[in-house]
């Protein structure tokens, strides 16, 4: 089975959004609302990796051009990432 692409894990990220949102407004149990801002969170790493997977040499090389300051931030976020 092929890999979902980006734009599919979007909409499907913005349908779990929607539904949280829904439990939320409905004052749905505390838990059930932390396990969707969860699959929500993981979703949303998941597809930020794809794009970075996808687009790392682009990003590289835009940000060569740039100070050492941006490019040091650009790492720490890459870092962030994969925790």
């Amino acid at each position: 089975m092929a890999e979902k692409s980006l734009t599919e894990r979007l909409n499907i990220i913005s349908g779990q959004i929607q539904g949280l949102r829904k439990l939320i407004e409905g004052k749905e149990d505390c838990q059930k609302v932390i396990t969707q801002f969860k699959a929500a969170d993981s979703a949303l790493k998941k597809a930020l990796r794809e794009y970075l997977r996808e687009n790392m040499n682009s990003c590289l090389h835009i940000v060569n051009k740039k100070n050492r300051k941006e490019i040091e931030d650009l790492m720490a976020d890459l870092v962030e990432i994969s925790n």
